[in-house]
This record gives C-alpha cells, structure tokens and sequence, in this order.
C-alpha cells in the first residue's frame, strides 16, 4: 500500500529538476492533463464564486483553470519550487491567485473557509499518518456540505505494477503513498466526510482508454486495467 519512507523524508525531491520535467505538459495542457481537468470539473460541478483549495497544487494547471472560470483559488505545496513556478505562471496570466508554501497536515486557513478542496495527483506523494491528518484538514477547512475530490493513479494498473518492479517503466520515489481505492475510501471516511462517488478511470490515451473501458469491469483482469480512482465526498 505505502512505503516506510515519509512524505518529509522524500521532500528533497521536488526541487527545480523535478518541476523542469514536468513544465511542459503543465504549460502547454498535454493530453493527461487535459484528461485530468476534464473529468475533475465534470465531477465537480461549476466553482464561479467558489473559494476552492487546489491542494498539492504544484505549478497549479487545476488553479489557473478554477480562476478562469471564476473561482476564488487557494493553491497550497509544501514544495517552494512548486510554488515559486506557479507564482510566476500565475502572473504572466494575469490571474489573481493565492499560492502559499504550506503543510497540508496543518493548513494555514480557518475552519469553514473552502466549498471545495481539489486532491489532484496528491494522495500518492503522503504516507499514511499524513494522509490522515491531511483528510482531517481537509473536513476542518471546508464548509459544512462542501465537496472534496480525490484523483489519483491507482496501484492495481499494469504501468504501476510495471513500475513497482522496475520492468521497462522506473517507479517514481516521490509516489510512497499509492493505495487502492478501498483503503483511501476508509481514510476519507475515518475523516468524517460521506462519499457520494467513487470509481476507476482508463488511461488518457483515445485507443487504449476504448480497450480499458471494456476491461476495466471484469473479474480478475479489471484491476490491471484500472488506470485512475476518482473519489467524490462531502462534509
């Protein structure tokens, strides 16, 4: 499920190279990204004149697209680079957007302050003790019938276990906290919050996701082909 290390032991690795990588597909809304954004606002809902915590925000992609449709965005990392990218992109966009360097195991924000939280490919860099007190920020900060979402890669999918093995994809040390869904779901119960959906994704890719979507359902097979778990909870 997770590893021993802990999330402040592998912080060391969000450094500049490690954004760098990724900056292009962040910038330029690659076709996962894209996949990603799509299926959160589907699940979601419309945020115009929603304060809305984009949590693990990195360069912020999810904050950018909440503030152009009109939400108040919060974008909280406990990685600097993170943060110091998304501040500079953030302008150059000319959007008004409160990043903070931040823990999201002790949030800088009130009680009753988000209507939404966003966990967007985050759950996966926690280990387990900071998933929980980080669930439980999470149900503290936002208001009483707001709305978290989690998105996350799911253990179980051929890439992970390929990558798990280090078979022909390198497993990335920054993810110590995959887990399948039924645990996160107990996490996010244990927290207080009631889960109004949850289910698995295919991947992003047009031809492989027609395949998986078939597969996705089947007995024994299906969770190889479970690319994605989305989690849609309210307080």
């Amino acid at each position: 499920m997770a590893t021993k290390k802990t999330t402040y032991e592998v912080k060391h690795l969000y450094d500049e190279e490690y954004f760098s990588k990724h900056k292009k597909g962040y910038q330029n809304l690659s076709q996962v990204y894209k996949f990603r954004l799509s299926h959160i606002f589907n699940v979601l809902g419309p945020v115009e004149g929603n304060k809305v915590l984009d949590l693990g925000c990195g360069m912020g992609t999810l904050s950018f697209e909440c503030a152009k449709k009109g939400a108040d965005v919060y974008g909280l990392d406990y990685a600097e680079s993170a943060i110091k990218n998304a501040k500079e992109i953030g302008n150059k966009l000319g959007l008004n957007i409160n990043f903070k360097v931040g823990d999201s195991a002790k949030m800088p924000y009130k009680d009753d302050f988000f209507d939404k939280i966003i966990c967007a490919d985050f759950t996966e860099h926690l280990d387990i003790e900071t998933l929980r007190k980080s669930l439980k920020e999470c149900y503290r900060v936002l208001k009483p019938r707001g709305k978290i979402i989690l998105f996350t890669p799911s253990p179980t999918h051929i890439i992970e276990r390929l990558k798990k093995r280090n078979w022909i994809l390198k497993e990335d040390p920054a993810h110590i906290g995959l887990m399948r869904m039924k645990y996160l779901k107990f996490f996010i119960r244990e927290a207080g919050f009631r889960i109004k959906m949850s289910m698995h994704l295919p991947t992003h890719f047009y031809f492989i996701n027609m395949l998986e979507e078939i597969l996705i359902s089947m007995p024994f097979i299906g969770s190889f082909f479970r690319r994605r778990i989305s989690i849609l909870a309210i307080k």
